[in-house]
């Protein structure tokens, strides 16, 4: 009796197996088969996606480099805004 149950178990984790190896390999394939008909293209979508990574790393560096040049003429800005705010107090003393 033991040895029925145990070939039934195996049976049933044999065909189990099968059919959901069966279900995964047919949503690959119909899923792949509806991708390529709308005009998805794998190669395509990883070179855009590659254009767009550099497109923003070098977004970042130039945005790096700005503030770079804003930390140096920062103390000059703040001079020539003491300066304008001190002729307007001096013009307003006249």
């Amino acid at each position: 009796m033991q040895k029925i149950i145990a070939l039934f178990a195996n049976i049933t984790l044999i065909v189990m197996g099968s059919l959901t190896i069966t279900v995964l390999v047919t949503v690959k394939v119909v899923t792949d088969h509806f991708l390529k008909k709308s005009g998805y293209h794998p190669k395509k979508a990883r070179q855009t996606y590659q254009q767009v990574k550099t497109d923003l790393n070098q977004a970042a560096t130039d945005l790096n480099e700005i503030r770079m040049q804003l930390e140096d003429i920062a103390p000059y800005l703040h001079n020539m805004e003491f300066l304008k705010y001190a002729r307007k107090k001096g013009q307003k003393a006249e």
